[in-house]
């Protein structure tokens, strides 16, 4: 019977799920979702992402859990003192939302696909702080900033297919 009921739970999942064209496919989104290291104070980052890399998954659970603690350390003490790992942990929170949002039914995917489209806008258009004195140091995109591009806009796909075109 257990197996019965798991199975009608996977069918009604791939079902649910929104198709929408996306440029960036599933394997590197998953390696998104764990490339970088941390400091010893974002240790649950760490194990998330060390965890990620050893097992990449496309379960939404995991994934909402890691771009959890991805967040806790972008904005707590290590990641508010340092806009590097602020970006990055920020990228890698908007990868796995991006990536649960592709294999959850529409009311979980349309939330997700919004906070990873926020958290990977933000990132696209970071301007370095020292930029004014430096311009070059915007000249140079890091791959934080390239593929934040590329991952808001497959959330941006992703939503305009579950709401139909919206302006930007």
């Amino acid at each position: 019977m257990s197996t019965l009921l798991n199975a009608v739970v996977a069918v009604t999942i791939v079902i649910s799920a929104v198709p929408a064209n996306q440029a960036i496919s599933q394997g590197e989104l998953q390696r998104f979702t764990s490339i970088g290291r941390y400091p010893l104070g974002c240790n649950d980052a760490t194990l998330a992402a060390n965890g990620l890399r050893a097992k990449p998954t496309t379960d939404p659970a995991l994934l909402h859990e890691a771009a959890r603690v991805y967040r806790a350390c972008a904005t707590g003490d290590y990641g508010t003192g340092s806009s590097t790992l602020r970006n990055q942990a920020n990228f890698n929170a908007a990868a796995a939302l991006l990536l649960a949002a592709r294999h959850e039914a529409a009311t979980d995917a349309l939330r997700d696909a919004r906070a990873s489209k926020a958290l990977a806008d933000v990132i696209a258009g970071y301007t370095h702080p020292r930029s004014v004195q430096t311009p070059a140091l915007n000249d140079d995109p890091s791959i934080y900033r390239t593929d934040a591009g590329r991952i808001a806009r497959d959330a941006a796909a992703l939503l305009e297919a579950m709401n139909g075109p919206t302006s930007t």
